[in-house]
């Protein structure tokens, strides 16, 4: 798939997912958040939408979950993602998922 539908994949479940906004308990209600987190050479990409939905786009190397996203979750009382997106199977970009996956709750999961 395309980098344009890729990131259109991502455009309509941020939508989707953020309506109705429903109150989030940090005070972030109706705000979305996207973080870039810098896993080297890939890219990991968290959406929490107005209803406090999570998206994770890819996840870098498999080092990355217990250097940068483990601790990014624990420190932003991430427990559960609703989606996950694996862009493409190169392991700069989904390395780092094989530990989410397997430690934490996920909702539904996307391969573009």
């Amino acid at each position: 798939m395309g980098r344009i539908s890729v990131v259109a994949l991502i455009l309509v479940v941020a939508l989707f997912v953020s309506i109705p906004a429903f109150s989030a308990q940090d005070g972030r209600a109706g705000q979305m958040h996207i973080t870039y987190l810098d896993v080297g050479q890939g890219d990991a990409i968290l959406i929490v939408t107005p209803s406090n939905k999570t998206i994770l786009i890819d996840g870098g190397e498999r080092d990355k979950s217990t250097e940068v996203l483990f601790p990014y979750f624990r420190k932003n009382n991430i427990k559960k993602l609703d989606y996950v997106i694996l862009s493409h199977g190169h392991s700069d970009h989904i390395g780092g998922l094989v530990k989410v996956v397997e430690s934490m709750d996920i909702g539904q999961v996307y391969e573009a």
